[in-house]
């Protein structure tokens, strides 16, 4: 349980993860096996996550950040903290992302 601080300078993260990790084939997989059809794993480049973003009326530099977000994920930099700090707290979810996609589907 979370306990709320009266210490207002303190840093506190909370990281939620998933079950289990998934790769973008085995995702591909799940969504494919729901959907009864084949689904295939496309990366999406700069100029694809820009295109969208200026499609949905994103502002530059919403797309900007879109695309170092993305360029993040994909080189590993962005990540889940690997330390014992006391002030980060990690949650494992109990649900699969199969679970999670049969009762929105």
């Amino acid at each position: 349980m979370i306990k709320p601080s009266n210490e207002l300078n303190k840093l506190l993260i909370i990281e939620l993860e998933a079950q289990q990790t998934y790769s973008p084939n085995d995702v591909a997989k799940i969504v494919g096996d729901l959907l009864q059809k084949p689904v295939e794993v496309a990366s999406m480049t700069d100029e694809m996550v820009e295109n969208l973003g200026n499609k949905l009326g994103w502002s530059k530099s919403t797309v900007t950040n879109m695309i170092e977000l993305h360029r993040s994920i994909d080189d590993d930099t962005i990540g889940w903290t690997k330390t014992n700090d006391p002030n980060i707290i990690r949650i494992q979810g109990k649900l699969t992302f199969n679970d999670v996609l049969k009762q929105i589907l």
